[in-house]
């Protein structure tokens, strides 16, 4: 039998010679492809993660400008926090000045208009200007959710208030020659007199709120808070929220301060996180 030449023993040689080295080839590039696949699967989760979380980011920023913007538009002394997953406040149309009993304004100057007098019942008095934006209707009555409040000091973060329901007792806008009056349908008291004359006119209540287990950040307006709150007659300001926790406090500077802190449960496909909020209450008309 004859036997291989040479030359074909060195071919076979380097046939096995290159499989080996296609199989080692074949084998660090599975290796390089597992790894690119890693890191572009993990740059995947990190780029739907931070996309998740920037607009997670911008519907909390809007939420939390709405309520900032609600906070400082609410009657002063009006914002509440009766419990730590829920804020109210009366909100304001309007604000402006009132006769006071010797028919004297902010100026001093005394005028024939009927003025307040705290503590004495009456069935109307005088505002300084007109407030037609008010929108009564045609007998001049304001809608059934108004409120007309008078607070007891100039300061805008707090004071005690007396109110006035135009559910509880009808409130009428009517032209009393030069400039406007309030009128009651039976008489009211107030209690407490304003040193800038000031009186404010809210369409209703204000309330944001965390029921547990809704998942949602809810707001509620309406005339008349009701007690239990049912969570279907309020609309989803922010939606993925796991908690939402409220907080009124005077700083260092006596200004009353609402803390609002949001956490997400990150079922979005971010990762949990809490925002952080502080809003001066300041009520300036």
């Amino acid at each position: 039998m004859p036997m291989p030449s040479p030359a074909y023993r060195s071919g076979r040689r380097q046939d096995g010679a290159m499989l080996a080295e296609l199989v080692v080839a074949m084998a660090v590039l599975s290796l390089l492809a597992g790894a690119m696949a890693a890191a572009l699967t993990t740059a995947f989760r990190a780029h739907v993660e931070t996309r998740a979380r920037s607009a997670r980011a911008l519907d909390a920023d809007h939420a939390l400008r709405l309520i900032a913007r609600e906070v400082r538009r609410a009657v002063p002394g009006s914002v509440r926090v009766p419990d730590a997953q829920t804020v109210e406040l009366l909100h304001l149309v309007a604000a402006g000045r009132y006769r006071r009993g010797d028919g004297s304004g902010p100026d001093g100057i005394a005028h024939s208009g009927v003025g307040l007098v705290p503590g004495v019942p009456l069935t109307a008095f005088n505002l300084l200007g007109r407030y037609l934006h008010l929108a009564p209707d045609a007998a001049g009555r304001l809608p059934v959710g108004y409120q007309v409040a008078v607070v007891a000091s100039d300061a805008v973060n707090g004071g005690d208030s007396a109110s006035v329901s135009a559910a509880d007792n009808g409130i009428r806008l009517v032209d009393a020659g030069d400039e406007d009056q309030l009128r009651f349908d039976r008489p009211h008291s107030f209690p407490v007199d304003s040193p800038g004359y000031r009186v404010y006119v809210a369409d209703g209540w204000r309330r944001y709120q965390c029921p547990a287990g809704a998942g949602s950040l809810l707001r509620e307006a309406a005339p008349v808070l009701e007690v239990p709150v049912d969570p279907t007659t309020m609309s989803v300001v922010l939606g993925d929220v796991s908690r939402c926790t409220f907080a009124l406090a005077d700083d260092a500077d006596g200004q009353r301060v609402l803390g609002l802190r949001i956490e997400f449960d990150g079922n979005d496909g971010a990762a949990a996180q809490q925002v952080l909020m502080q809003s001066l209450a300041v009520n300036v008309p």
